[in-house]
């Protein structure tokens, strides 16, 4: 059976991005392939995948990297990610859902992502204490996500209210570490990638316009680009790539 390509449309991450001509499809491959590589999956291994978005990222983990059971979560574009899934003949791997981690039983999985979406859970607190209660023993939890590096900046608040990221959300890398602890998690390990996905995107989004998230609104995809471009001028935030072990 021939592999069924996925476009521009499937996607819906910030990428990580080399150069402001990369394509879309390429950035979120390689920010999808990063956040694998943090979260250590396997071949072999199970894997709970909250806000997985269109689901692009579910048939990567398949087949790229050997996974061999994902349940997938999204609130937003369920049955777009349900929709890939059956196109690309994946549904005796990969289950969609609607809600989250209460779903599925304590100590059920190897391994819990959350790619560019876990600064939108209300909250992001209550989505670390759950992905430690589905988690295995040893296994780990995976997340490309945002940090607050200047908490009393002025127009954070603000940019967080509009752009639909609770402020309870807002963690220094500090508050990042101690809520990991607090949840039983130990050998958390960080790489800040801010300026090839934050400045990345807003450099691909100047420089190639309807090209990059096609499926967004063009509103939503440029007023996110300029926020990208001012988060990193102003160095109010740092975009991170993080794995933690479940002790």
């Amino acid at each position: 059976m021939s592999v069924v390509a996925l476009g521009p449309a499937d996607w819906g991450n910030l990428g990580l991005w080399a150069s402001p001509d990369q394509t879309y499809v390429s950035a979120c491959e390689a920010l999808a392939d990063r956040l694998a590589e943090a979260a250590r999956l396997t071949p072999g291994c199970s894997v709970a995948d909250v806000g997985c978005g269109r689901g692009a990222q579910l048939a990567r983990w398949v087949r790229t990297f050997g996974v061999e059971r994902v349940e997938a979560f999204d609130t937003a574009h369920g049955s777009a990610a349900q929709k890939l899934v059956m196109r690309c003949g994946l549904a005796a791997s990969v289950a969609v859902h609607d809600g989250g981690l209460e779903r599925l039983e304590a100590a059920s999985v190897d391994r819990v992502v959350a790619l560019d979406s876990a600064y939108f859970f209300d909250t992001r607190r209550e989505f670390v204490q759950e992905a430690a209660r589905v988690l295995k023993p040893g296994g780990r939890l995976g997340l490309a996500d945002l940090v607050v590096s200047k908490p009393g900046h002025r127009r954070l608040k603000w940019a967080a209210r509009i752009s639909g990221v609770p402020t309870a959300n807002l963690w220094t890398a500090a508050d990042f570490g101690r809520e990991l602890a607090d949840a039983g998690f130990t050998d958390l390990r960080w790489e800040t990638v801010t300026r090839q996905v934050l400045g990345g995107f807003a450099a691909a989004v100047k420089a190639q316009g309807r090209a990059v998230a096609p499926a967004e609104p063009w509103v939503k995809v440029w007023a996110t680009g300029k926020m990208c471009r001012v988060a990193v001028e102003s160095q109010v935030l740092e975009y991170v790539l993080a794995g933690a072990a479940r002790s």
